[in-house]
Formats: C-alpha cells, sequence, structure tokens
C-alpha cells in the first residue's frame, strides 16, 4: 500500500517500515501498544493509514484480527472514519466467522 508520507527522515523510515508489514502484524502491533497503554497519536495515525490501505486493498484478515484492530484504535482516540468504515465492512461480510 502507499504509505508515504512528508514527515522527518526518522518518521518516515519507521513510517517504511509499517508500509512493508502485513495486515496481521500491524494490527498486532496496534493492539500490543494500545494494551500498554502506549497511546502516540503520530503512531497510531500512521499505522491507521497502512492498515486502512491493506483493507481497501481487499486483504484477508480473520475475526479476531479486526476486533483487535477496531479496540486499539478506540483506546488510543485516533479517530480515522475510513478505517472504522472499512472494519465494519469487512466484518459485515465474515459476519458467520465470528464466534460469541
Amino acid at each position: 500500500g502507499n504509505c508515504s508520507s512528508s514527515h522527518p527522515a526518522s518518521y518516515r523510515s519507521s513510517h517504511a517500515i509499517a508500509g512493508q508489514l502485513n495486515f496481521s502484524c500491524l494490527t498486532t502491533i496496534a493492539w500490543s501498544f494500545a494494551a500498554v497503554g502506549h497511546h502516540d497519536k503520530r503512531l497510531f495515525s500512521g499505522m491507521s493509514r497502512c492498515i486502512l490501505s491493506l483493507m481497501k486493498q481487499g486483504v484477508r484478515c480473520k475475526p479476531q484480527q479486526l476486533v483487535d484492530c477496531a479496540w486499539a484504535f478506540s483506546s488510543t482516540g485516533v479517530r480515522n472514519e475510513q478505517l472504522l468504515f472499512e472494519i465494519s465492512r469487512h466484518s459485515q461480510s465474515m459476519i458467520s466467522d465470528f464466534n460469541a
């Protein structure tokens, strides 16, 4: 996905790395940072753009990854309405795969 940025070089480097990670890695990283209370808005904003790009490309994902992603971003206060829409859209298409 296209995760280019106009941020300083160090941020661009970490952002480029995020752009090379797969959906599972990105959602695990987002969940992990959120779980320990590390709510860096710049980090989560960058990850949300990369995750959104992967989702729009039709990435295959598991229901738990969607749940973890939604929880991570809701707990950080980083709002990306397009990401929430894509999580919802993907969830609806696999509703029978969710366990109670």
